[in-house]
This record gives C-alpha cells, sequence and structure tokens, in this order.
C-alpha cells in the first residue's frame, strides 16, 4: 500500500484496502459468480438513460452521510458531493482515470439529491465503468483541509479508517450511522 489516495493509484492493494471507507454513486453486485456481475444502486438510488444515451439522470438516497469525523462532521452526502469527486476523477492533472471520462461532456447537480451526467458521445460501458474504482466520492473539504487523500479517509461507506501503520495494517472500525442500516455485520476489521 503506497497511498490512501483513490485517483492516483491503479494498483488493487489501496482499492482494496480503502473501498469499506467510501461510497460510489453505483456499485458492482454480483448476481451468482464474480463473472456475472450487475449494476446496482449505491449512493443512487435510481437512475434514467436518455433515449440518446447521452443523458443519465440519478436520484440520490436521502440521509447519506460523511463519517462523523471533522471537517464533514457526519454531514449529509448531496449531488455537489458526487459532482465534485467525479471532476476530480475526470480532470485532476493527478487522477490516472481522466480516460474513463473521455465521453463525458459534463456534470450537473441541479438539486441536493438529483445528479446530471451529460455525454459528448454514447459510451455503452460507461456505467460499468463508473461504479469502478476511480468512482470513489469524496468530500471537498477533507481534500482542501489535506490538500490530498493520501494519508487520509473520510468518506460514506460502511467502516469508518481508523489507523494505517505502513506495510502492516490499514484498520477500519464500524461506521454505526451507515446508510443501510443493517450492515455492516462487523465492529472491525483489519486490512
Amino acid at each position: 500500500l503506497v497511498h490512501l489516495e483513490p485517483i492516483q493509484y491503479s494498483g488493487g492493494s489501496t482499492h482494496e484496502a480503502i473501498e469499506s471507507g467510501y461510497s460510489r454513486l453505483l456499485k458492482v453486485d454480483w448476481v451468482d459468480t464474480p463473472t456475472n456481475q450487475v449494476v446496482a444502486p449505491d449512493l443512487a438510488e435510481s437512475w434514467e438513460v436518455s433515449k440518446d444515451g447521452l443523458t443519465m439522470t440519478f436520484k440520490l438516497r436521502k440521509g447519506a452521510r460523511f463519517h462523523n469525523i471533522d471537517p464533514v462532521n457526519g454531514r449529509e452526502v448531496t449531488s455537489e458531493d458526487i459532482k465534485y469527486s467525479l471532476e476530480r476523477a475526470a480532470y485532476d492533472p493527478g487522477s490516472l482515470y481522466q480516460a474513463t471520462y473521455r465521453s463525458v461532456d459534463r456534470f450537473e447537480a441541479p438539486d441536493k439529491y438529483t445528479f446530471v451526467i451529460k455525454m459528448k458521445s454514447f459510451d455503452a460501458e460507461f456505467l460499468t465503468l463508473l461504479s469502478g474504482v476511480h468512482g470513489w466520492i469524496v468530500p471537498k473539504e477533507v481534500v482542501q483541509k489535506y490538500g490530498n487523500l493520501k494519508t487520509v479517509l473520510i468518506g460514506s461507506g460502511p467502516f469508518i479508517f481508523d489507523k494505517w501503520v505502513k506495510d502492516v495494517v490499514v484498520v477500519f472500525k464500524r461506521n454505526p450511522n451507515y446508510y443501510i442500516k443493517e450492515l455492516p455485520y462487523v465492529d472491525e476489521f483489519h486490512y
């Protein structure tokens, strides 16, 4: 594990370690085997794609909150957070995932619970790509406070980042305010 910055590392170890601390707009669910995958809601409750495939409109889950840690202190995740995070992955000069968003014209946050992606051209793989490791939703305040996410992880996922001992362990604790109330099932895990 080199660092915790999701848009600046493509190695599996970073994303395996941080995936429990962040949420995405969409995620991949396995129907019955790892090769039989479907795109499923995560922070988005539902979505529609226009007939021409150039406009994707997502309705966001109400009540999803970032971890109760400074500087976000448990505030609600909004469409502005989705917009910020995906623009960061798409346009930040340090992002390794810019090519994933080559078909995107722009991101829009018309209201708190609606997020829109306008495409330049139809991309049949885009919804699946959107559920990938570059789509973690991060709070702008954390990036502003720390300058990057290399040593900090504050998201809205099922687990809260507790500590990282380089080359030894990353420790996560259960998020008591996770938006899927019955999850997670364990109180702590070490990666």
